[in-house]
């Protein structure tokens, strides 16, 4: 992940960082959803990724302009983190990224996507 844009967490004495993954921009919107995706790693660096697909609307969809937006917030961040350690997350481990949608407040974790490594979580 890179380094730029990315912000600094500890979540329960672990350090993470974290960045939000899409840009809104023309070249991208045949293959953008218009939501936040969220990616996070230890702050070293090292081990799996973790890829969040919010609900959050990007306040630069192109095609909606939405005129509310829910923000991620470092308490959202905080608790995708512990629900991605509570599904068999192991971020210290090298490995295909790991995919969550969360939903109402349980964890589900997703498909990956076409192209994109397969969840984490199992194998």
């Amino acid at each position: 992940m890179a380094k730029t844009g990315a912000r600094r967490i500890t979540v329960d004495g672990i350090a993470y960082r974290w960045r939000v993954r899409h840009r809104a921009h023309p070249f991208t919107a045949l293959n953008w959803d218009g939501r936040i995706h969220v990616s996070v790693e230890l702050a070293d660096g090292t081990g799996s990724v973790l890829v969040v697909f919010t609900g959050h609307q990007h306040s630069r969809d192109i095609d909606t302009y939405p005129p509310g937006v829910d923000p991620v917030l470092p308490s959202d961040i905080v608790e995708w983190i512990r629900q991605s350690l509570a599904a068999g997350w192991q971020p210290a481990k090298r490995g295909p990224q790991f995919h969550l949608r969360p939903r109402a407040g349980h964890v589900q974790p997703g498909r990956a996507e076409p192209g994109a490594a397969a969840d984490g979580g199992g194998a």
